[in-house]
């Protein structure tokens, strides 16, 4: 039976209860939800080891190692490489669907030797020359401008608060992905599905200037194995939580890089690396 696992960050142990109680409410048969806290943390030296304070059926894991974000598959993904039972993993700052893990693990029964994202990207944009091998298969996205009904409730939620830039969180898009297919990068706020056997040492090797991208590093690697990143059609973006904008990465620079200069050095790294992705766009 599947499991859920995820980690989380200090500042936002006091907000996590609404992420954990979607997670609780999967109509998928799972066999635990699981909370993975390092010890100590790399960006908050001050952490006292305090543990969050979480509902019946989470069961809270601490670890002494900080992968970073991706703490939140690798940690499971070590502990189960003795089966190959489906991990299921996601973020700290998102309500997931009650159906979500279930249009999961549907993907995968029909996707067994692929990992299969609940949202995703393509790297046109960042590789030179890049053609990828199932071109024909690639999952195609709807526009949120041409979606009435999506423009609709945006425009419900302009009038309500009477602003132009809305301070609420913005309504569930439904169908972002109108044709299932590949794409190259899990997005982990979507969430998404893994085997263990997917993961070897290289998982675990994070240098310390990408330890942040935790989506092109678990993409990268997923990619440099061969194993494709399979989209599921019609799934809804998952609604943000008020931990969304409590230390997020998003606004955070390391090594003097912004996250789309981030994002661009990480994927660069892979392509001089091991030779995926073509080859690199100057940022």
């Amino acid at each position: 039976m599947a499991i859920i696992s995820l980690s989380s960050i200090p500042p936002r142990f006091d907000k996590l209860a609404p992420t954990l109680a979607s997670l609780l409410a999967q109509t998928a048969p799972i066999e635990e939800v699981r909370l993975y806290i390092p010890r100590r943390f790399k960006r908050f030296p001050e952490y006292d080891g305090a543990l969050p304070k979480v509902a019946a059926g989470v069961r809270v894991i601490a670890v002494e190692e900080d992968f970073g974000p991706a703490s939140k598959v690798l940690h499971a993904a070590r502990e189960l490489q003795n089966g190959d039972a489906p991990i299921l993993f996601c973020d700290d700052d998102h309500i997931y669907a009650p159906q979500w893990a279930a249009a999961l693990l549907e993907a995968h029964r029909h996707h067994p030797h692929a990992c299969i994202a609940g949202a995703g990207c393509h790297f046109g944009r960042y590789a030179r020359g890049y053609r990828p091998a199932d071109k024909d298969k690639r999952a195609r996205y709807a526009n949120r401008r041409f979606a009435p009904r999506y423009r609709w409730a945006r425009l419900k939620q302009h009038w309500q608060e009477r602003r132009l830039r809305t301070r609420g969180p913005k309504p569930v898009f439904q169908g972002r992905v109108k044709r299932a297919g590949y794409t190259d990068m899990l997005a982990g706020h979507g969430g998404a599905l893994i085997r263990p056997s997917f993961v070897d040492g290289a998982f675990y090797r994070i240098p310390d200037h990408l330890w942040m991208d935790d989506d092109i590093w678990l993409s990268g690697h997923l990619t440099r194995k061969g194993i494709p990143i399979f989209q599921p059609e019609g799934m809804a973006t998952p609604i943000m939580t008020q931990n969304n904008h409590v230390a997020a990465l998003k606004h955070a620079f390391f090594y003097g890089r912004g996250q789309k200069a981030s994002k661009r050095h990480a994927i660069a790294w892979f392509q001089r690396t091991y030779g995926i992705w073509g080859s690199a766009v100057r940022a």
